[in-house]
């Protein structure tokens, strides 16, 4: 892929480029989980707001097309990407004690999940560790209201702040402005509209543990029969690392972006009709009287659990994973994602929903 000329005189245009730390031509393989092979047109990385807003700039004037990458984690590339490939680079954390006794911990977009989770337990704060080993950064997060075992993250976001694409400055959200919903916000709905700089949640305090859900009170059970360790959030993660450690493969190991689909949710009626023809069917009421299946549970019965199309496959352990064991590429993945969501259909009259972005 090469860098191609404008309206200005080509110096003019390199070092308007270099000024910025723009790069042509960057391989994507290495910040993608998947680890499929694809390239940005060009790339930066936004060290400040003036930064962003710099680059920004230069995007308009040279009609580049500007895709924001956080961690990679939760994306299927599927061909290189024309124009400019965003990332943010602030990982800077900061905490402020309220009135309450609760801390509110600010941090980068830039700041990999995980290691914010670490960071506040490391302090003494609990709130987030039910979110532990969630793969991605801080300002993906609100992006996909990500969650796990219990806990979302609308359940502890105090607010965000983010750049406006279109109305071109910086603009802080709080947490009813997001119109959270499961695995999905307002940002999330309004694709290209937002570039969030920095999230701000609220832990610690009377924060209190939950751990209700029942594979991880299963495994809390377990090792409280093992040891005297009292019940705490540094407890609770570790619990849950250990389960997503157990169910998840390693994407340093085999490619793979987690969970590649979300948990569909059907009418009573359809559930009760399911029910009877597919005996043991794993799923979750809702509070509204409708039914979560087990989107993992659907493709397992199917056969799909270690199925192999060339270099992409379904994990051997979790039908809800999908797996890339090198050389393949995006467009694999992709007919391989659109066989089981027809075989699902057919078996179950479900529609399954991608939960990676596919670019």
């Amino acid at each position: 892929m090469t860098c191609p000329n404008d309206s200005e005189p080509e110096l003019h245009q390199d070092l308007a480029v270099a000024q910025h730390g723009i790069r042509c031509g960057v391989s994507l393989q290495e910040l993608n989980t998947f680890g499929f092979s694809a390239r940005a047109e060009y790339f930066a990385i936004a060290q400040s707001d003036q930064h962003l807003i710099d680059i920004l700039n230069l995007a308009r004037r040279r009609n580049w097309s500007v895709f924001v990458l956080g961690g990679g984690s939760n994306l299927l590339l599927t061909r290189n990407i024309s124009g400019l490939v965003l990332c943010l680079g602030d990982k800077q954390i900061s905490y402020n004690t309220q009135p309450d006794g609760r801390v509110h911990v600010t941090a980068g977009a830039g700041t990999n999940w995980h290691e914010l989770v670490m960071d506040t337990l490391d302090r003494g704060y609990g709130g987030l560790e039910n979110l532990s080993l969630i793969p991605g950064t801080v300002g993906a997060a609100p992006v996909q209201n990500i969650g796990a075992y219990g806990v979302e993250l609308v359940d502890r976001l105090v607010s965000l702040r983010a750049w406006h694409v279109t109305r071109r400055e910086f603009i802080t959200l709080q947490r009813d402005e997001c119109d959270f919903a499961y695995r999905d916000s307002r940002l999330k709905r309004e694709p290209g509209d937002w570039i969030v700089v920095s999230v701000t949640l609220a832990i610690g305090g009377d924060t209190p543990l939950i751990t209700h859900y029942a594979s991880l009170a299963e495994r809390l059970s377990n090792m409280s029969n093992r040891t005297t360790t009292s019940m705490d959030a540094r407890t609770v993660s570790d619990a849950v690392i250990a389960l997503r450690q157990e169910r998840l493969p390693d994407p340093a190991k085999i490619g793979n972006a987690g969970s590649f689909f979300h948990n569909p949710i059907v009418s009573a009626a359809h559930f009760s009709s399911l029910a009877a023809e597919h005996h043991g069917i794993v799923s979750y009421p809702m509070p509204d009287g409708r039914v979560k299946l087990a989107a993992g549970w659907l493709i397992d019965r199917l056969g799909y659990r270690g199925v192999r199309r060339g270099a992409v496959g379904v994990h051997q352990d979790q039908a809800l994973v999908l797996v890339h064991t090198g050389g393949g590429t995006g467009s694999d993945m992709l007919g391989l994602v659109e066989e089981i969501r027809a075989a699902v259909h057919a078996a179950y009259e479900v529609e399954l929903t991608v939960e990676p972005l596919v670019v």
